[in-house]
Parts: C-alpha cells; structure tokens; sequence
C-alpha cells in the first residue's frame, strides 16, 4: 500500500492521501486491506482524531463507491478548540467529493456548519 502523509495548505493541517489505484487494491486482499486499516488508524492515532472507531470494511465500501478510475483518497485532519476530526474527500480532476457514509448502526457520519464532527441518528 503506497500513501503520502503532506501538510495540506487548503486547510491547515495534515492529510493522509492514498492513489485510487492503490485503494482498490484492498478490495479482493486481505493483506492490502489491512495495510491500509493500519495507515488509516496510525495516522488518525497519531494526531489524536477525537472522532474515531478503527478503519472498517463498512467505511471501506462507502468511500469504493464513489470512486473513478483515476484521483486520490484524502483523509484529512482538521481541529477547533482542541478537538481534532477527520473528514474524507475524493480528488478527481476538477471533482471534490465530500464523502459521508452510514454506519452498521445506523449513524451518519458527517459534519455540520460548525466544524465538529457528529455522528448523528438517521431519521426515520
């Protein structure tokens, strides 16, 4: 698994960047998959996201479906008042994907005009 960790300047902060090219990789492998759980966790780990459960197939799989053939994963850290989350974007060409997924029970990850991250109850 080939990823980049950079000083992202659109936001301030860091950013895990995995090619589209290697995230599919860990579709049908096991040990790409995994690769890739422990990048995501250590670089979440390592800056203290306040946000997080561990890397799963479910997050996996929502993020899959919305890629092209070509662009980059960003996972990217973002803070306020000393609260650190992570947001998820797809870099394709000129196309910016924010990405939010449900979780198995039942929360939508997102984010809201404040900057925190919630995990919020789908309506119903």
């Amino acid at each position: 698994m080939k990823f980049e960790i950079r000083d992202n300047d659109f936001v301030d902060s860091f950013a895990l960047i995995i090619p589209v090219q290697e995230f599919v990789k860990a579709k049908d492998d096991p040990r790409e998959f995994k690769s890739l759980c422990i990048a995501v966790d250590g670089f979440l780990d390592a800056f203290d996201a306040n946000d997080r459960d561990e890397f799963d197939e479910q997050e996996y799989d929502a993020i899959y479906s919305w890629l092209g053939k070509s662009g980059n994963i960003f996972f990217v850290l973002l803070e306020d008042r000393g609260i650190v989350w992570h947001e998820i974007y797809i870099v394709a060409n000129s196309d910016t994907r924010h990405i939010r997924y449900m979780d198995s029970e039942g929360y939508v990850n997102t984010h809201i005009n404040s900057k925190f991250f919630i995990k919020r109850k789908r309506d119903k």
